[in-house]
C-alpha cells in the first residue's frame, strides 16, 4: 500500500489519515509523535481483537500517562478510539456502551489494519527524511 500513488483519502477508508497527517505533522518531530500515537492505537486495536482481551478492555482512562502522552496529544486519536467502539464519553475517559458485550472485531480489525499501514508509511517517510542528501 505504501508505494501506491494514491491520495491518503483513497487508500484509507476507515480512518481520516489525510487529516491526521495534515493536522499532526507540521513541525519538527511531529511525524514521530504521530507514529508513536498510532503505535499505541494499534495496540488498543490488537487488544480488542485478541481472544484473551485485557481485563479492563471496556474503558480507556484519560489519566493513563501513556494515553495522555501519545493518543490524546494528537488530533484524531480519540476519533480512532471511537471507531473501535469507545463511544461513551465519561468524566474520566471513554468506554464502550453498556449494551455492547463484545467489540465488533471485524470493524476493529479493519480500523487497526489502516492504523498499522499509516504508521508504517510514516515510519518509512521518517527514514527517508533522515537519509543523508
Amino acid at each position: 500500500m505504501a508505494s501506491l500513488p494514491l491520495p491518503l483519502a483513497v487508500k484509507y477508508s476507515q480512518i481520516s489519515a489525510e487529516a491526521m497527517v495534515r493536522e499532526n505533522c507540521a513541525g519538527a518531530n511531529h511525524t514521530e509523535k504521530l507514529s508513536t500515537a498510532l503505535n499505541i492505537l494499534e495496540k488498543y486495536g490488537c487488544n480488542l481483537v485478541s481472544p484473551s482481551r485485557p481485563r479492563y478492555w471496556r474503558t480507556v482512562k484519560h489519566n493513563n500517562p501513556v494515553f495522555r502522552a501519545t493518543v490524546d496529544s494528537i488530533q484524531g486519536g480519540r476519533a480512532v478510539l471511537y471507531l473501535y467502539g469507545y463511544a461513551n464519553q465519561q468524566a474520566d475517559g471513554l468506554s464502550f456502551p453498556d449494551d455492547v458485550l463484545e467489540p465488533d472485531t471485524q470493524k476493529v480489525a479493519a480500523v487497526t489494519l489502516e492504523v498499522m499501514c499509516l504508521r508504517l508509511e510514516l515510519d518509512l517517510l521518517i527514514k527517508v527524511l533522515r537519509l543523508p542528501q
